[in-house]
């Protein structure tokens, strides 16, 4: 898929010599780190995050980042007035979608909100596991979790809620959705990003001492509390700027 969005940067074209998996792995670390802006995934990238997303590698570093999230959450001593909250991206943070995105080059092809959007109202978006145990045991230890999502609008909020439940997500707090968007219109849905929805959750009393997302430009706290961490999870397959 390319980037959620109609501009997208060409990346650099391969070096003398070098492999496509050399390339392919540079590609993604520079993406993952945020040194790309709007990219779209080169095709001769398909079968490299075809292997990394549905191998060992994708989940052992799930595992990784969740267990430094984990660290985190039990060096803050959760008060009992139910500010300390915690934020979570929805897609390819806690839902992954790589079915869809296999049918469609793992994030090479062409972006189609319609066809993503019909995908959504299915309702089989999986649990991404290290992630589900990292939610169940903030749930645990009295955290306050709130869920976002520039991807989901206002008319999915049903199916949304739907699928995070039948996968193992319950009990947050608020779920943010977007509004809904017009088909057949670019538009970029980054124009505000969740600072509205970070706000609301700040005006509210809240201290948000950590989130957990897949997307730098959209996902993360432009003003966050002092201490709180934000955690990237992996996503190779786009970028949604």
């Amino acid at each position: 898929m390319s980037s959620l969005n109609s501009q997208c940067f060409e990346p650099p074209p391969r070096l003398p010599g070098q492999k496509i998996e050399e390339y392919c792995e540079s590609f993604q670390i520079n993406a993952e780190a945020g040194n790309i802006r709007e990219w779209t995934l080169p095709i001769e990238c398909v079968g490299f995050v075809r292997r990394y997303t549905t191998g060992p590698r994708y989940l052992q570093d799930l595992s990784f980042m969740a267990d430094q999230a984990t660290k985190h959450a039990q060096s803050i001593k959760v008060r009992d007035d139910g500010r300390d909250s915690w934020v979570f991206d929805v897609d390819e943070t806690l839902l992954s979608n790589v079915a869809y995105f296999a049918k469609h080059n793992y994030g090479a092809s062409k972006f189609n909100q319609t066809d993503f959007s019909i995908w959504i109202e299915k309702g089989k978006a999986t649990a991404i596991v290290p992630m589900r145990t990292l939610y169940h045991k903030l749930i645990k230890a009295k955290w306050t979790v709130y869920l976002m999502s520039q991807q989901r609008n206002e008319s999915q909020r049903a199916i949304t809620e739907k699928n995070l439940r039948d996968v193992g997500y319950r009990r947050w707090k608020k779920l943010f959705l977007s509004a809904p968007r017009r088909l057949n219109v670019v538009e970029d849905i980054n124009t505000a990003g969740n600072s509205k929805w970070y706000g609301e959750i700040k005006s509210s009393g809240g201290r948000i001492q950590a989130t957990v997302g897949d997307n730098w430009d959209t996902d993360f706290d432009p003003n966050p509390f002092p201490g709180s961490m934000a955690f990237k999870s992996p996503n190779a397959m786009y970028n949604m700027a």
